[in-house]
């Protein structure tokens, strides 16, 4: 605006910027015109992953119910209905005479860039001491169900926390795998694979050719 022969520049108030996405990163090489060309991935978690990691959560303990069931578990109980969000333990159950107190971790069987995930997040910091809490109010064991979500399919996974060498992580590996008590392998789930699948907003550039 000039007003008497002078400019006036009229600015607004800076707003706050709103906070960025979190960002994980993958890279896959893609086959163009016979060339091998690797594409970095800057895969951006949103709303949508964030109501995509609730929904495995959802799914992940309907199935573990379920084969807790067909394994011969009794007095099975999802700790969520009763306070949700409950602390370590999603399920409690027994079986031959054991309780056990259960945190489920559901994942995609492969991540991003397509490999397998290789290890699930199991507990964060010092939240040990929230399975051992649950071990103490229900007299329980604390163990673990891994549940490997493929397109159509599942596979189940369950251990001991006692079991896992960093107690944080639940390794996943087809060697690891071997270790551990399969209580489903190939199963059908019956679940829209959009309400889990790793479909990340992302932007890619090829980085190297080879």
């Amino acid at each position: 605006m000039k007003r008497l022969g002078i400019w006036i520049s009229r600015k607004r108030p800076n707003k706050p910027l709103p906070p960025a996405p979190s960002r994980t990163y993958a890279s896959v090489n893609v086959l163009r015109k016979g060339l091998t060309v690797k594409r970095e991935y800057d895969c951006v978690q949103d709303k949508s992953t964030a109501a995509r990691s609730r929904s495995n959560g959802r799914i992940g303990e309907q199935l573990a119910e379920q084969v807790l069931e067909l394994n011969g578990f009794t007095n099975i109980e999802n700790l969520n209905n009763s306070k949700f969000n409950h602390k370590y333990a999603d399920i409690y159950a027994e079986k031959d005479g054991e309780r056990y107190v259960i945190s489920v971790k559901a994942r995609n069987k492969h991540t991003a860039s397509g490999k397998i995930n290789p290890s699930y997040n199991l507990i964060k910091g010092g939240d040990i001491e929230f399975a051992r809490e649950a071990e103490e109010t229900k007299n329980a064991t604390a163990a673990w169900i891994a549940i490997v979500l493929e397109d159509a399919t599942f596979e189940a996974y369950f251990g001991l926390l006692s079991s896992l060498s960093n107690k944080r992580s639940i390794p996943m590996t087809p060697k690891a795998t071997k270790n551990y008590l399969c209580l489903a392998e190939g199963k059908l789930h019956n679940e829209d694979p959009l309400k889990f699948k790793n479909n990340y907003n992302r932007k890619s550039a090829p980085v190297s050719r080879g």
